[in-house]
């Protein structure tokens, strides 16, 4: 029923209703006053036309206020304005006969009144009080009447919406019928008294009102009498109503009475009993399927012969975004792959045909999330309790498990690749020493043809290494034994054995393996037949070196004795005659040629000491003699000897940085100044005359101290910064025709600071000069290292 119909039929009532208490008036009157139907109906052109649209207009316009704003709180969504419109429906009756009682107990005097103005006459007050007693009645009996109707609407209409109030409560209807009952007798009584007696009072109108007065005790013991039989009926429905709660609960006995109601409710007790214990039976069964359901790790369902699901476990959860429940009804084809469903179809009419088959497949089937996964599907024809026949269908989400499958065997095609392509020796043994699986490089190593070494034990491959595990183990165990002590070891070598009798010098790894219960042994097996030979091809090498390097060592001795003592006497005897020291050259020229006499000599002693000296250093015969000094001291030596290769260029100047406060330093004095005069004289050799070179030296706090040497001159390529410091290597082979040099100064340098624990730095760029730093550790600086400076001050 609409909102719009079940408004229009309670209006309609309404109207009638309200107009019945006008209508009994005039047929009571007329009854009691002999008056004609005529000259009531003149009344209305008087006060009781005005009485009649006042009464109605005002009732009508109240209820249908009432009642429609209960119907749009019945409409609303929120629990708070339904509740409220179901109070307002139980309190509708009562505010109904609140304005309905006076309104028709008005009407009488309304109608006696407008009949008096007509007549021309007054209205005795006992004529007034007996047309309400005629009126009481029959509009008593109307009222109810029409409550009865609007209780029958009001249920047909808010009923369906879940409404639970009572509009008109069993106790009241009997109350009001205990009462108007003996109303409506008692007032025949007094009107028929009236008419044989003539004439009515008001006495006869207070022995009417005490009558009425003597039935509300009648009424209220009938009331109590019913309450008796009710009640228990409402214990009764109370106690059960706890059951679905709680199933411990017991429906305790009910008082009863000894009348129909009393039967009644014995046997609703005894059939609630009985319901309560097939409901917690029912529960409890349902639990138990409910648990083996939930435990089943598949997807399973019931669906009709249309293939809509009828029952979903919740295993769909998986395929229903975990809401199977919100699914039932669906039909199940449509979460199948296009191209899988006539298939599906197939397999489901096939389990339809033959009930005791279980037919199964794999099928694609759509997941939440938009992807189609592997599901291995079972049919089952069953029935219902009803009869109607159905599937049973259990589906298991098998991609991954095909996905793992598929890796296996991938695994397994790349291991039999790898076995079979790799060049080492590659066999399994059990744990008794016998060989489960070989690859083809171990077959060819040892001379067998294919799998002709499976079952074989692997004492034949390597008889000389296990002949030595049997001496410490049984027969049975000896090869195992074996392998087991080479577990863990890495490559061990020995000699193996091949079919033809050869045996080979091999390199054997062994590690374990357990699969399940059983204990493996995998042995990687490589041949050193070529490293054996190459290590003996190294010895000879190695002594071949060796003789060899004992003969340049003799050769430089033999050349510190014969090329130095010629050229120090060339340099002495080129400085006697430059001094004239026995007399005048008296020829310029010959002075000239001393001098150049002098300084090439001089400049190839110093590239015979620099050979000498990279020759000590490679073969670790330079040996450092520390001593704690005073670092400026050899920083002012270094700068007052540098100068440039040739015998009068002109070089730039040099310029020492501050030095006061340095520390004195722990390291070989002549190595040092060797190193600084190197770099100086690198710096004035590739710095032209307009150029600057700075040396400087500062403390790095826990770092040790650095030597700086800063020049503007050519730089050096940054491709060629690191080879710098190889022997016979300079930035730019061509400027061996620009500047003279063997290449060996940096290398020299290098190897001195390395030997000092220290390190060498280079940063140039070519066309703006090369910055040179010398660190030394922190243990090589007094200041750093109070007790290495005291020993060394002692």
């Amino acid at each position: 029923m609409t909102d719009s119909e079940f408004l229009c039929r309670f209006r309609s009532g309404l109207v009638a209703a309200w107009i019945m208490p006008l209508a009994i008036t005039f047929v009571v009157v007329s009854f009691l006053g002999g008056y004609s139907l005529g000259q009531l109906m003149q009344t209305l052109q008087h006060l009781v036309s005005v009485y009649a649209v006042i009464g109605v207009a005002l009732c009508y316009s109240a209820h249908d206020r009432f009642m429609r704003k209960t119907v749009e709180l019945a409409g609303a969504a929120d629990d708070r304005s339904r509740e409220e419109a179901e109070h307002r429906v139980a309190r509708f009756p009562y505010i109904f006969a609140g304005l309905y009682l006076p309104y028709a107990a008005a009407a009488p005097i309304v109608v006696n009144f407008s009949l008096g103005e007509q007549l021309g006459r007054s209205i005795a007050l006992g004529d007034h009080l007996f047309a309400i007693m005629g009126v009481a009645a029959p509009a008593s009996i109307m009222m109810l009447i029409a409550l009865y109707v609007f209780a029958d609407l009001v249920g047909q209409f808010f009923g369906p919406r879940g409404f639970k109030t009572h509009f008109l409560s069993l106790r009241v209807k009997v109350f009001a019928l205990g009462v108007v009952l003996p109303m409506t007798a008692s007032s025949v009584l007094i009107l028929y008294v009236e008419q044989a007696h003539g004439g009515a009072g008001v006495g006869i109108f207070l022995v009417w009102l005490a009558l009425v007065a003597a039935t509300l005790p009648v009424a209220y013991f009938a009331l109590k009498n019913f309450k008796k039989g009710i009640d228990p009926l409402w214990d009764l429905r109370s106690q059960a109503l706890t059951v679905f709660d709680d199933l411990d609960t017991i429906i305790e006995p009910v008082p009863v009475s000894l009348d129909e109601f009393g039967d009644v409710t014995r046997d609703w007790v005894s059939l609630t009993r009985r319901m309560t214990g097939y409901w917690r039976e029912l529960h409890r069964t349902t639990e138990h399927f409910q648990t083996l359901i939930n435990a089943i790790e598949e997807a399973i369902a019931i669906v009709d012969l249309e293939m809509n699901a009828v029952f979903l476990g919740p295993g769909f959860g998986e395929w229903f975004d975990d809401r199977p429940s919100e699914f039932i009804g669906y039909k199940i084809t449509d979460l199948v792959h296009d191209e899988d469903v006539d298939r599906f179809l197939a397999m489901a009419k096939e389990a339809i045909d033959a009930p005791d088959h279980r037919p199964e497949g794999q099928f694609r089937l759509r997941h939440p999330d938009g992807t189609y996964h592997r599901a291995l599907c079972s049919w089952r024809h069953i029935h219902l309790i009803s009869g109607e026949p159905s599937l049973f269908l259990s589906l298991r989400d098998v991609s991954q498990q095909l996905t793992a499958q598929e890796r296996l065997r991938a695994g397994e095609i790349r291991l039999r690749t790898m076995m079979q392509s790799v060049a080492d020796g590659i066999l399994s043994t059990d744990e008794i020493g016998v060989i489960q699986s070989v690859n083809p490089a171990a077959s060819r190593l040892f001379g067998y043809e294919g799998e002709e070494l499976i079952g074989s034990s692997v004492g034949i491959l390597l008889p000389s290494y296990l002949t030595l595990a049997l001496q410490h183990a049984s027969p049975a165990r000896g090869a195992a034994a074996g392998l087991g002590r080479l577990v863990g070891q890495g490559g061990q070598e020995m000699r193996g054995q091949r079919k033809n009798g050869e045996t080979f010098p091999i390199e054997l790894s062994v590690s374990e393996m357990r699969i399940g219960d059983e204990h493996y042994y995998v042995s990687v097996v490589r041949d050193i037949t070529e490293q054996k030979a190459s290590e003996a091809d190294l010895r000879t090498a190695l002594h071949d070196a060796e003789s060899a390097n004992r003969t340049k060592s003799l050769f430089l001795a033999n050349m510190s004795h014969e090329l130095r003592t010629p050229l120090n006497a060339v340099i002495g005897f080129s400085e006697v005659m430059q001094q004239e020291m026995f007399g005048p050259l008296d020829n310029e020229r010959y002075m000239d040629y001393v001098g150049s006499i002098h300084d090439s000599s001089r400049h190839l002693l110093s590239v015979i000491n620099d050979i000498l000296d990279i020759s000590r250093i490679e073969s670790g015969e330079m040996e450092l003699d520390d001593e704690w000094l005073e670092l400026d001291e050899v920083l002012g030596w270094a700068k007052d000897r540098a100068a440039p290769a040739g015998t009068s260029a002109q070089h730039a100047p040099i310029y020492l940085g501050d030095l006061d406060g340095l520390p004195e330093i722990s390291v070989d004095r002549r190595a040092l100044r060797q190193v600084v005069l190197n770099l100086l004289s690198n710096a004035t050799k590739f710095t032209p005359a307009d150029g600057r070179i700075d040396l400087s030296a500062r403390v790095n706090d826990a770092a040790g101290i650095s030597i700086v040497v800063q020049d503007t001159g050519i730089g050096i390529p940054a491709d060629q910064v690191d080879k710098m410091t190889q022997p016979f290597t300079q930035s730019d082979n061509s400027l061996a025709r620009r500047f003279e040099g063997t290449g060996l100064g940096l290398a020299i340098t290098k190897s001195l600071v390395e030997a000092h624990q220290g390190h060498l730095d280079i940063e140039s760029t070519e066309g703006e000069g090369t910055t040179i730093t010398v660190r030394l550790p922190a243990d090589r600086v007094s200041e750093l290292v109070p007790s290495h400076f005291e020993a060394g001050r002692a």
